[in-house]
């Protein structure tokens, strides 16, 4: 001990004797007298539990234990309570909005006599004065549902849940009569089965007699005034559950009959049915398909002329219904017939008078038809020419009508494979008989041959896939497997740091020998909290790591900064969680230690006569107090995070929850380490640095906002798309693809949305394209309709915007070739991206630019909702003057490529490409495909081409099931270990 002594502090080595621990005469450092153990305080034995202590804790405890589980419980709840009402007060402004739209265009009517209103809206103001009853729908013995029955002005009756959402509608117009099934017995809640010609049954029960006979009433009177009469029959409650033909019923004899004609035209399901499994399979044969039945079976409207016309050609005796025998007669002729016998179904279809001749007007109505499915406008103004050019071109356009040689013709000259043509039937993909095969296959769209490299399933070959596709993996996620790995490694050093501290070196303080190992992995879990929640403000500095990205540092996988921050969080919420149930299991632990033993334990702390109780230790000290709204806040933080449906119908409560949640977690955090009741809290020490960076990005974000930009100009697209434009900043400079979050003086001021900007970094104004979904979003589209404007407003609303943001697709420019892919509103980018490289090679303005060609490609459902991304495309044709884009259209809502009802639009595109070197659909030079693009073919096709270049950037914005899609495309072809490789960069709207 007199080495260390001397060694540790100042003390000379003459001032103090050899053998510190006695005391005797003449010794250099001078003692009063010896010290003896009975002139020390005794000794206090720490760590024994007293039960005798604990009484009368029992019920705070297990209270404090319920609070801390109802709590994100409650949280639960809140967001469910908040999302119901997000989602009635979106569907009444909607309501409200279209009920203007409506008032404007009757007074548009009234003044210049033109009525401009969508028919669903003029549908659901004629709903205004219908007659409802309200009731619950039985749809099985397992499942029923509160429903609203509305009889319209209009001869139809339709059902609705409480939403407001139509569920059903019966059309009266084709019965004479309609049969009511009624109960009697008044010990039953009472029932009514309204028996619908040629659809399934509605059974409803009714709360009391008196609701079920104002149904009737209103019933008649309905049939009545359109000239029908109702028949009623008593029944009992067995009979109607028994016999009621439901949606349900249906739909399984419904999807029998399918499994059976498919299984019977294709020649599989060839098994042994037991006697039972024979009965049903007849009973599903007796069956006839309605008109409705065949259309859903076609994914199709049962207004739709081509189904009209093809449903007219099956059913010949005009009953109708379609039998079992005419379905599978149809599904032969497509699957196994010759091309005659496919291309005879269309002529059948226009041949309504069984003549054998058809009129070319009659084709030109099919092929319109076909065209109003793709919802193209521009096609519209162009088929019939098309159509007569066709004629004339095959010298029938003198001819009155067309035999079927001369059709035949007409078809086969502008397909080259008719034994590809099938029909798409819902619940089987496309398939149609192969003879050189001997089965049937599926033929998918393929832009160019490659090679067919048959999967080895033996045991060695698929341990063979499977090293290969981890080699794949870690390949492309390098660099975010090192930074996880690099996260982990710092938090698990820091947790076994403070536990080994706590659990075998701080043997100064006898926390352990009271509360055991749960000190020592409380300790632990806070350590690691507090690194990982410091580091987390550092994924939310948007202007440093957009500012670093603009950088071109290539080592930090900024595209993954959301990721990585719910990586954090959620590592963090882990520790936090063992951090509170271990403080739990302390406090109880301590709860039961008499007074002597916590003044020895915490001696910074007074304590009265009696021993503190557990609610004392969690509602009455600082760090117990704030522990428990540090639950509370990251309860609401986590809950309004993760759940999907919250940021997609409630965005304003996930934005607000984030934007002033963090700071009161960050407040209540270094208040709760402040006391310092079982050690010297570190989380001050670990914010420092993220602390400042974060101010920095703030005091940026603030500069930004703070200036209210004018809008230049405004315009209301189709499909409640507003394309607002606006002036921009002095200093303002952004990158093609990249966003911003826009704020609205008008309304919520400080609630901010994210959109991409649609103009080229060198415009001298921005501009943003915004279509309407929730309330946020309708009402910035409201506030810029001129026509509902309030007469008193003064001032045009001004904009505020913060930003720009870097995402994945700013990055295009650094590969010399590129793959854009885009759905539904993730085409924002891509207009300002593909403006910017048309515009760059144009005019020769990028000197050492990379990208030498880009594929772009485009899905949507139909064109119509983006029309006025097609004006776009063809300005961006126009200018690219180099050839450096090729655009590929994919139409997801129409049909499979080999389908027999776009072969018709195919004979119709090619043509219209020959004539004018242009879509008939869209004007540009790219070709429609219609169906879902096989992605890992595509980007082979594109790999083929482009084997001098070492990497090929894939970019895609869109749904996440899109950009998920496209990522797994191109880690299949990257397993092929050869170059180029795809390097896919996504961003998710």
């Amino acid at each position: 001990m007199y080495d260390v002594i001397i060694a540790a502090t100042s003390i000379p080595p003459t001032a103090i004797q050899k053998d510190v621990f006695f005391w005797r005469d003449g010794d250099v450092c001078p003692q009063p007298s010896q010290m003896r153990g009975d002139m020390l305080e005794p000794c206090v034995s720490l760590g024994a539990i007293n039960r005798d202590v604990f009484s009368g804790n029992e019920v705070p405890f297990l209270f404090t234990c319920a609070l801390i589980g109802i709590i994100p419980m409650l949280s639960f709840l809140a967001a469910y309570i908040l999302l119901k009402y997000r989602g009635r007060k979106r569907r009444k402004y909607i309501k409200h909005h279209q009920d203007q739209v409506y008032q404007h265009s009757l007074d548009d009517y009234r003044t210049n006599g033109a009525l401009h209103v969508h028919s669903d809206q003029m549908t659901n103001n004629q709903e205004k004065g219908s007659e409802k009853v309200v009731a619950t729908e039985w749809l099985h013995c397992n499942l029923s549902r509160p429903v609203k029955v509305k009889f319209a002005s209009d001869g139809q009756v339709h059902v609705e849940n409480r939403k407001g959402n139509r569920l059903r509608t019966i059309t009266i117009k084709s019965v004479s009569a309609m049969m009511l099934e009624v109960t009697e017995d008044s010990t039953e809640d009472p029932l009514a089965l309204l028996r619908i010609h040629k659809e399934h049954d509605l059974v409803l029960i009714f709360e009391n007699m008196a609701i079920r006979r104002k149904f009737i009433e209103i019933l008649t009177q309905f049939l009545k005034a359109h000239g029908k009469e109702l028949v009623i029959t008593p029944t009992s409650h067995e009979h109607i559950f028994t016999t009621a033909e439901t949606k349900e019923k249906r739909q399984q004899r419904l999807e029998r009959f399918f499994k059976i004609a498919y299984a019977q035209a294709f020649g599989i399901d060839k098994k042994e049915r037991s006697a039972v499994e024979q009965k049903e399979c007849e009973d599903a044969m007796n069956l006839k398909l309605t008109r409705v039945d065949f259309a859903e079976a076609l994914a199709m409207k049962p207004t739709c002329v081509f189904i009209e016309k093809m449903f007219n050609c099956i059913d010949r005796q005009r009953e109708g219904r379609i039998s079992f025998q005419q379905f599978l007669q149809l599904i032969m002729h497509l699957s196994q017939g010759d091309e005659k016998a496919r291309i005879k179904v269309l002529f059948d279809m226009c041949d309504s008078d069984r003549s054998g001749l058809i009129e070319p007007a009659q084709l030109f109505e099919l092929l319109r038809s076909l065209l109003d499915m793709t919802a193209s406008q521009k096609g519209a103004a162009g088929m019939d020419a098309v159509t007569w050019k066709l004629f004339e071109d095959f010298g029938l356009k003198g001819k009155k009508k067309l035999s079927f040689d001369d059709f035949f013709s007409l078809i086969t000259d502008q397909t080259h494979d008719l034994s590809k043509v099938g029909l798409d039937f819902k619940g089987v993909h496309q398939t149609f008989f192969d003879p050189k095969a001997g089965r049937t296959v599926r033929h998918d769209f393929v832009l160019e041959p490659t090679a067919d490299v048959s999967a080895d399933n033996t045991l060695r070959g698929r341990v063979k896939a499977l090293h290969a596709h981890l080699l794949t993996y870690i390949e492309e996620h390098k660099q975010q497997i090192f930074y996880l790995c690099v996260f982990y490694v710092a938090i698990l050093g820091v947790w076994i740091e403070r536990f080994s501290f706590y659990m075998f070196l701080n043997e100064t303080s006898d926390l352990r020998k009271v509360m055991g190992v749960g000190i020592a992995i409380t300790r632990g879990s806070a350590a690691a909290m507090s690194l990982a929640f410091s580091i987390l403000l550092m994924t939310v500095c948007r202007n440093i790591i957009t500012w670093i990205r603009d950088l071109a540092c290539p080592y930090i996988p900024f595209d993954s900064a959301v990721t990585f921050h719910k990586v954090i969080a959620l590592t963090g919420g882990f520790f936090a969680l063992v951090h509170t149930i271990g403080h739990l299991i302390n406090f109880y632990h301590v709860s039961t230690q008499p007074i002597e033993h916590l003044r020895c334990l915490f001696r910074e702390m007074s304590f009265g006569p009696a021993p503190p109780s557990f609610a004392f230790w969690v509602f009455k000290t600082l760090t117990g107090l704030t522990g428990v709204l540090l639950v509370i806040v990251m309860s609401i933080m986590f809950v309004f995070a993760l759940w999907p449906k919250i940021q997609q119908q409630a965005y304003r409560y996930f934005w607000l929850s984030h934007r002033f949640g963090y700071i009161a977690f960050y407040v209540l955090c270094i208040l709760h380490g402040l006391p310092r009741l079982t050690g010297e809290a570190h989380f001050p020490w670990y914010l420092i640095v993220p602390t400042v960076f974060f101010v920095f990005d703030r005091l940026i974000g603030v500069k930004q906002t703070a200036l209210e930009l004018e809008v230049i100009e405004s315009e209301l697209l189709p499909s409640d798309v507003v394309h607002l434009k606006f002036t921009r900043p002095p200093d303002f400079v952004y990158r093609s693809g990249q966003w911003i979050r826009l704020f609205c003086t008008a309304f919520c001021p400080q609630e901010a949305h994210p959109f991409t900007l649609t103009t080229k970094p060198h415009d001298n104004y921005l501009s943003v394209h915004v279509k309407a979904q929730g309330i946020w979003t309708w009402k910035l589209r409201e506030a810029f309709d001129t026509n509902l404007i309030a007469e008193e407003r003064s001032l045009q609303p001004r904009l505020r915007i913060e930003g720009p943001f870097g995402g994945g697709n700013q990055d295009w420019y650094k590969y010399e070739t590129v793959v854009m892919v885009g759905a539904g509103m993730g085409v924002t980018p891509y207009a300002s991206i593909l403006k910017d490289l048309v515009f760059g090679t144009s005019t020769n303005r990028f000197s050492g630019f990379h990208c030498k060609k880009v594929y772009f490609m485009w899905i949507c459902p139909s064109h119509k909702p983006f029309e006025w991304f097609v004006e776009t495309l063809h300005e961006i044709e126009k200018l690219d003057v180099t050839r450096v884009l090729e655009m590929h259209i994919f139409v997801t809502q129409f049909f499979n490529k080999f389908d027999l009802r776009t072969t018709m639009l195919y004979v119709c595109e090619n043509h219209f490409q020959r004539l004018s070197k242009k879509s008939l659909f869209t004007g540009l030079k790219a070709i429609n495909h219609f169906g879902r693009p096989d992605i890992p073919e595509f980007l082979r096709y594109v790999k083929n081409r482009h084997r001098h270049v070492a990497t090929v950037g894939v970019l895609s914005c869109g749904p996440k099931t899109m950009t998920e899609n496209v990522g797994n495309g191109c880690e299949l072809v990257n397993r092929d270990r050869d170059f180029p490789r795809l390097v896919h960069h996504s961003e998710n709207f």
